[in-house]
């Protein structure tokens, strides 16, 4: 959800540490903070006018493919060299490397998402979809970066694509026009950049990690439980039961399963209010979702299990919509911890999560040839890949990577998603792109590898894990 409400002008939310820091902070370093989307202003468009363009760049989309040029506005907003808005300046897939593709949800009519895209005031992403017919409008061109993931590491390395919609009503905004149109522009830049078609590198925003503790609690979580995944890939051309097992077999401890849970007839609770003004409320009704709920142990009696990142009060997670803390979603892959009966418990978040996955109808299948990570003593987890210390020509450059309070801890085992994501940290800090040591990407080797840890993704260090065959 790029679009949300109450942002306070003078507080910065650093955009590596997640740190809180007072004082004139200019707009960009904002707008793409730790977290930062969770507080970005639903503003007035700005009297700031987009830079008028004697030419539109090339159209990113595929043959057939209706896509209107409304193009984000690139200009200072203010005396300061990082105050301006609303993208930064890239040269993508060269540097950084394109790796995801984000799946947002507006929580905005269409209008008024094409008015903020347009506000040098507030932020941008690479192209927005309308509910009613499909119809696509691209904002910025693909070598640039968009601010709307909340995490920098994973704006630098994805296209972002916002869905008109709201993600307590998806069934309803969600149209089969929408997902079409969609599934052609994936399709399109996923061939085109080489980003693999799977539920690892073709992500929700609920899926994106936070870059500190202090982030979590308040993360996005579109495109919400109401998303057809499972339909959407098939549309993709890249159906999700793809490299699974048939249906007949029983998962056995050690191997991967990956959760397919069917939509129509997954009929799940979900319950509350949103965060809208007014707010979306949903009665107790069971609905069709893209879920399956994790239970603490082998019973629907039993409560969900904890994510003490989202709530560190230790508190067990809820069935209220925007609360993900139990949720395995569709095309996820996890490693199977213990089977009894008709419940199959996956290693998540540090805990065995327990869903009902019957003989008679499986929620989830045994994925071929997957890796996990394991470790021999307690390995951090992040929410970034950036590197360390010694890349930085510039010492001040360095950008230090808290983590995120979760570990893989002895006993415990996470399927491997990316086994070599790039260690970087794309500098671009200032409006001029001919800026001396900015707009630079400062890399090394791949030091991290990118797992299925919850509901979001997260990186361990290759230095504190082992990666081996599953099984």
């Amino acid at each position: 959800m790029g679009i949300s409400s109450d942002v306070p002008l003078l507080r910065e939310i650093n955009s590596q540490s997640g740190d809180v820091v007072t004082g004139p902070v200019s707009r960009r370093n904002f707008l793409i903070g730790a977290g930062a989307s969770a507080f970005l202003a639903s503003v007035p468009v700005s009297a700031f006018a987009a830079e008028p363009s004697s030419a539109a760049p090339p159209i990113d989309a595929p043959p057939g493919l209706p896509v209107e040029w409304v193009p984000a506005p690139y200009q200072q907003t203010g005396s300061d060299p990082g105050s301006y808005g609303n993208f930064d300046l890239a040269d993508r897939p060269v540097s950084p490397a394109l790796r995801f593709i984000v799946i947002h949800d507006t929580e905005e009519t269409y209008d008024r998402t094409l008015q903020l895209v347009q506000d040098p005031t507030y932020l941008a992403w690479n192209y927005s979809i309308r509910s009613r017919d499909g119809h696509v409008a691209q904002h910025l061109e693909t070598k640039n970066v968009g601010w709307h993931a909340g995490n920098w590491w994973f704006n630098s390395h994805a296209v972002g694509i916002e869905h008109e919609g709201y993600g307590a009503a998806g069934n309803t905004w969600f149209t089969e026009e929408m997902y079409a149109n969609s599934a052609r522009l994936v399709a399109h830049l996923a061939a085109e950049y080489g980003i693999p078609l799977d539920r690892a590198h073709i992500i929700g925003h609920d899926q994106v990690p936070g870059v500190a503790p202090r982030n979590i609690p308040t993360q996005h979580w579109d495109p919400g439980p109401f998303w057809d995944w499972e339909h959407y890939f098939q549309l993709l051309g890249a159906p999700l039961d793809r490299g699974t097992l048939g249906w007949g077999r029983k998962p056995r401890i050690g191997e991967v399963v990956r959760i397919l849970p069917g939509f129509a007839d997954n009929l799940q609770l979900v319950t509350g209010c949103d965060t809208n003004n007014p707010p979306i409320c949903l009665d107790d009704s069971p609905k069709p979702c893209n879920f399956v709920p994790l239970h603490a142990a082998a019973s629907a009696d039993s409560e969900l299990v904890r994510d003490k990142g989202k709530d560190p009060s230790g508190k067990p997670a809820t069935t209220n919509v925007e609360d993900i803390g139990a949720r395995a979603s569709a095309g996820t892959d996890y490693v199977v911890a213990e089977v009894q009966g008709d419940w199959t418990a996956i290693w998540y978040l540090g805990q065995k999560a327990w869903f009902f996955n019957p003989h008679s109808g499986p929620k989830a299948r045994v994925v071929k040839d997957a890796k996990v990570v394991t470790a021999q003593s307690a390995a951090p987890v992040f929410g970034v890949a950036y590197p360390d210390k010694s890349a930085y020509a510039d010492p001040a450059d360095y950008q230090a990577v808290t983590p995120l309070g979760y570990t893989v801890s002895p006993g415990e085992a996470y399927v491997v998603v990316d086994e070599n994501p790039p260690t970087d940290y794309y500098k671009a800090w200032t409006f001029d792109a001919n800026t001396p040591n900015d707009h630079i990407d400062i890399s090394q080797p791949s030091a991290h590898v990118l797992v299925n840890l919850g509901h979001r993704l997260a990186f361990v260090r290759k230095a504190d894990v082992t990666v081996s065959a599953a099984g």
